[in-house]
Parts: C-alpha cells; structure tokens; sequence
C-alpha cells in the first residue's frame, strides 16, 4: 500500500500523538484551518453544522445525539459531516459539567428542587424492578422524569444554543478564506 508503515506504528506512541502533536500545536492548527478553506460547502453550512453537533451534545439522550445532530442538519440543510463532528464536543471528559449546568440551570426555569440527592435517585431507580407492580414503576418513573430529567433537558436547550452559538462565531471567524495570493 502507497504512503503505509512497514512496521506498525507503537500504541503508546500512537496515544502520544494524539494528545500531543509531532511538531506544534499552531502548525497543527494551521493545517486544520487550510483543511477548512479547502471544504466544497459555504462557510455558513460548515459552521452551521458545527453548531448543531455542539446542540446536540448538550441534550441528554445518550445514544441518540448524532442522530439528533443528522436529522437536524439535514432539516436546515447544514452540513453533516461537521453536524457529527460537533458532536463530540460532548464526551466522557465534559458530560458531567454539562449536564450538572443542565440540571442547575433547568431546575431554576422549572422551580424544580434545586438537588437531587443520590439517594432520591437511587430510590428512583430501585422502584423500577423487573417483577415490580405496575403503579410501583409508574411512581419511579414519575419521580426520575420530573425530578432529574425535566430539568435536565430544560436546561440543555439554553445552554446548547449558547455554545452552539459561541461555536458557529468560532467557526465562522476560522473558516474564511486566506488573503494569500496564490502561487504561479
């Protein structure tokens, strides 16, 4: 194969690599920004679809969010792949500090109780059994959706528009063409 190691690559260096770069974080950064001039779409669909992507990992449906991000692209006719790349804007590493400024946020635009503590949600959770009565279930379930996920999901859409927005502004200012005259 053209352009392919003969040996593979350590795993260890390979991790280094990707938290680290090989020469420097502005040259990294400045081949991002040329890969981003060269994209055939506008720069609004681009920074569109980055936006949507961020929106949609502030929502709590885990699982869901790159669909989510799909659809929604699709609807305002942004572009999909940055849709999805703006999705994992969310992760492992910042879901906790998003969804409890979710939970915060929501619980004040709802008048919801301002905590939750573990032991409502364990009891929340323990009420739904496999062999449990119907209205045992129907009582946890109540209880974990206003509870914990009504504000959550209150306070995922103020949130998600305003990085959104901070995202499409970054996107935007990162995505216009260079000034440069091009070489004969």
């Amino acid at each position: 194969m053209l352009f392919c190691r003969r040996e593979p690559e350590p795993a260890l260096n390979r991790l280094r690599v990707a938290m680290w770069p090989r020469r420097s974080w502005g040259r990294s950064l400045r081949y991002a920004n040329l890969r981003l001039s060269r994209l055939g779409a506008s720069r609004h669909t681009i920074a569109l679809g980055l936006a949507i992507g961020v929106f949609a990992s502030f929502q709590p449906i885990l699982g869901f969010q790159m669909l989510f991000a799909g659809g929604l692209a699709w609807m305002l006719r942004a572009n999909l792949g940055a849709a999805l790349i703006g999705t994992f804007a969310g992760g492992p590493m910042t879901w906790p500090f998003m969804w409890l400024a979710s939970y915060h946020l929501g619980a004040v635009l709802t008048g919801a109780p301002q905590a939750v503590t573990v032991n409502e949600l364990w009891s929340a959770l323990a009420g739904v059994r496999a062999f449990a009565a119907p209205e045992v279930v129907g009582a946890a379930a109540e209880r974990l959706v206003w509870n914990m996920l009504m504000p959550l999901a209150v306070g995922a859409v103020p949130l998600g528009l305003l990085a959104g927005a901070a995202f499409y502004a970054m996107m935007m200012r990162a995505a216009t063409p260079s000034r440069r005259p091009a070489r004969p």
